[in-house]
C-alpha cells in the first residue's frame, strides 16, 4: 500500500531551512537510509525549522513519515516531538490542519504522521516546533530527517449495507 500511494518527488518541488553544507535539504528525498539531512540552525523559540511543499497538483493527504537517524547507543537524533502541518490551496494562506506531539522511539525506523482528517493541498508546510538533541554535528537542537515520504489517498470506500437475512436460525445460533 504504502509504496503504491507515495507521491514521488518528481510531482513537488520543495525548500526547507538552510541544511548544514554536507547534510542539505535533498537528502530527506532521496529514498537513501544513509544520508540525511541536518539543519544548518539549532530549533528555538526563536527559529522553528519547516520544510515546505508545492505539488504539482492538488493532492489529497492521508499521511507523512519520517525515517529517523538512530546512534549506535539507541539515541534518535534530532527528532520533531512537536510538529504542525499547515495546507493550503491556490494562493489562499495556510491553514493549520494537524499537529503531532510525542517523544521518539529509538526502536522503530520510520515513524508514521497519519492526519486526523485527509485534506486537499497544493502546498503542505511542515513546522518543527520542538526538536530532540542532536550528536551527529556538535551537540544541539538540529532537525536530523534520513528521508521523509508524503502518502496520497487513493480508495474511498462507501459501505452501503446488506440484503442479507440473518433471521435463519442455524445462522443466530452460529454467530
Amino acid at each position: 500500500y504504502t509504496k503504491a500511494h507515495v507521491i514521488s518527488p518528481s510531482e513537488f518541488t520543495y525548500t526547507a531551512s538552510d541544511g548544514m553544507n554536507d547534510y542539505p535539504i535533498s537528502n530527506a528525498f532521496d529514498d537513501n537510509y544513509d544520508t540525511y539531512y541536518i539543519s544548518k540552525l539549532a530549533n528555538s523559540e526563536s527559529n522553528k525549522n519547516f520544510i515546505e511543499i508545492s505539488f504539482k497538483k492538488k493532492e489529497k493527504l492521508q499521511m507523512f513519515f519520517i525515517d529517523q537517524i538512530v546512534s549506535n547507543e539507541g539515541i534518535v537524533q534530532g527528532y520533531p516531538t512537536k510538529i504542525n502541518v499547515y495546507a493550503s490551496v491556490g494562493n489562499n494562506p495556510y491553514t493549520l490542519k494537524n499537529r503531532f506531539d510525542g517523544p521518539p522511539n529509538p526502536y522503530w525506523k520510520r515513524v508514521s504522521f497519519n492526519f486526523y482528517q485527509m485534506f486537499e493541498c497544493d502546498k503542505l508546510k511542515i513546522e518543527f516546533e520542538e526538536v530532540s538533541s542532536q550528536t551527529i554535528v556538535g551537540n544541539s537542537t538540529n532537525l536530523v530527517i534520513s528521508d521523509i515520504y508524503f502518502i496520497r489517498f487513493m480508495n474511498e470506500t462507501t459501505y452501503t449495507g446488506t440484503n442479507y437475512e440473518y433471521s435463519s436460525e442455524a445462522y443466530l445460533n452460529t454467530y
